[in-house]
């Protein structure tokens, strides 16, 4: 599943993933929520 995940979220979403890793972007995380 995550391959699949990857394929859409695109090369942007990889960035919002990165973001989501740093505690001072909780909007990063609702992002990545919305990816999956």
């Amino acid at each position: 599943m995550s391959q699949g995940n990857q394929s859409i979220l695109s090369p942007q979403g990889i960035r919002i993933f990165y973001r989501s890793n740093l505690p001072s972007s909780p909007k990063a995380v609702m992002i990545v929520s919305h990816g999956y």
